[in-house]
């Protein structure tokens, strides 16, 4: 199986940089998973964040300093092996912080504006980190669907919730027309959403 076969130590690291960083977002992702109250939100927050970071930070420096690997592999490799693909999941883990202080700051009752922008900014990570796994040219079809139904379906989900809280805040200034507009456009990427993570 190429998954075991011990090509290089360079492949080796990569391999073992990619398990820590899926092991720190698994604990953030375990974090999250105990709230069963808004109140117990940001206390699981703030143990996820740092988890959620360090998984950022190792695949981007994975990314960035190992890859791609000098030697030649056969078609049939791990994917954590291919130019670009930890990139993008680099992005798609500062996505899901951003999303987290969104939330964050959503518990807290700020401003409708200000978690517009918040939202919008973990709509843009996710975007990029969409763009950058549908890039992969023809590795992108041997990825795990769930993987690119998360960024696919997560960016328009995003954009939604962004695109209601920036109607809000219009509407409130009076704006009845744009506000409209924008709830328009927030339940049509909602819509989006849903149908791409339909089987």
């Amino acid at each position: 199986d190429p998954f075991y076969t011990l090509y290089t130590t360079r492949f080796e690291v990569v391999m073992t940089m990619t398990a820590l960083a899926l092991s720190s977002g698994n604990q953030a992702a375990a974090f999250l998973a105990t709230v069963s109250a808004p109140a117990q939100y940001e206390e699981q927050a703030k143990l996820a964040l740092p988890k959620i970071k360090e998984a950022s930070s190792v695949l981007a420096f994975a990314a960035a300093n190992i890859l791609p690997l000098r030697e030649s592999l056969p078609y049939d490799r791990p994917p954590e092996v291919v130019p670009g693909l930890l990139s993008a999941v680099s992005v798609l883990f500062r996505a899901t912080g951003q999303q987290v202080a969104a939330k964050q700051a959503a518990l807290k009752n700020m401003s409708p504006s200000l978690l517009a922008k918040l939202y919008m900014a973990a709509a843009k990570l996710m975007e990029e980190s969409d763009g950058g796994l549908r890039g992969l040219s023809h590795d992108y079809k041997d990825l795990q669907q769930p993987l690119k139904t998360w960024t696919a379906a997560g960016h328009r989900f995003l954009l939604a919730v962004a695109l209601r809280n920036f109607g809000v805040d219009i509407w409130n200034a009076q704006k009845h027309g744009e506000g409209l507009g924008c709830a328009r456009a927030a339940k049509m990427n909602h819509d989006k959403a849903v149908s791409e993570n339909e089987p």
